[in-house]
């Protein structure tokens, strides 16, 4: 049985926390699985599928994802809004 480890509280819309330990360059689908590793919260997951299907070097990469995936209306793919 895994351990589940016990994370800080995080900010609605902080997914750092969920992906850390990602080794970058990362894709939207190695995030969504390293969150999902990690049992995060469906809204967590939701948001990471939602991602542009790009290549992501760093967390604040994703971060900058998201912002554009929320202005397009997240034509993210799998997961898409």
């Amino acid at each position: 049985m895994a351990v589940r480890r016990s994370l800080p509280e995080v900010p609605e819309g902080d997914v750092a926390p969920w992906i850390d330990g990602v080794e970058f360059p990362a894709r939207r689908v190695d995030l969504v699985a390293a969150a999902l590793r990690r049992d995060a919260p469906d809204w967590v997951v939701e948001r990471l599928g939602r991602l542009p299907e790009e290549r992501f070097d760093a967390v604040d990469d994703v971060c900058r994802g998201r912002e554009r995936a929320a202005r397009s209306g997240g034509s993210g793919g799998e997961g898409g809004i």
